[in-house]
């Protein structure tokens, strides 16, 4: 006898509905539906049933269609020959009128879009201070495409700064100190000359 699989713990295990008496292990919404059709006269459903937040929250349509807009717009132009964009037009659509709060749901929408063309070289400046903002602090500022591996005063000396680029090449966007700088214990971005020594994890003045 096999084993029985333990359900994960951070799932609640739940009756399969679709495993009623006489289903035959139906798989999909629309075989599901049909087996409890009360009328053969009543169009038996074709295909399974996608769900469009658009259609079921429809105060937030309008909002979401003027909003994800954005992905036409002049800031994605230099991208638009390099990334298909409907499909991410779509996906912020359903992702806006699904989400209660709106703009967080915007933001990461065209962030999707946007570090998709940064994959493909299109560097777009489409955030500003009052349009999905982000805040850098200790004198980093946001780049759209940069090294996921930041440069810290731990990653001295400053040969040291190439090793995660040659096992990482990656493009994030993100905070990072200004080139020449790297960014000490205390989340500071400083110059090397000034990065503390680093003995037994304590920090030590330079020098």
């Amino acid at each position: 006898m096999r084993p029985e699989t333990p359900t994960p713990p951070h799932r609640t295990s739940l009756p399969d509905e679709s495993q009623s008496p006489g289903s035959g292990g139906l798989k999909g919404v629309a075989a599901f539906a049909h087996k409890f059709q009360l009328s053969h006269a009543c169009p038996a459903p074709t295909g399974d049933l996608p769900f469009d937040s658009c259609s079921t929250y429809t105060q937030r349509r309008q909002y979401a269609e003027t909003a994800c807009a954005a992905i036409h717009g002049t800031p994605f132009q230099s991208c638009h020959n390099l990334v298909e964009r409907e499909p991410f037009y779509q996906l912020c659509l359903e992702d806006v009128c699904s989400c209660s709060a709106e703009d967080d749901c915007l933001c990461g929408a065209l962030a999707a879009y946007a570090h998709q063309c940064a994959q493909e070289g299109a560097l777009v400046a489409w955030r500003n201070q009052s349009f999905c903002p982000v805040q850098c602090s200790g004198g980093q500022v946001y780049q759209e495409c940069a090294t996921p591996c930041g440069r810290t005063c731990a990653d001295l000396p400053a040969e040291n700064f190439g090793i995660c680029e040659d096992l990482r090449p990656a493009c994030v966007a993100g905070c990072n100190c200004p080139e020449g700088l790297a960014l000490d214990h205390e989340g500071q971005c400083v110059q090397p000359a000034l990065c503390p020594c680093l003995h037994q994890e304590k920090a030590h003045p330079p020098g």
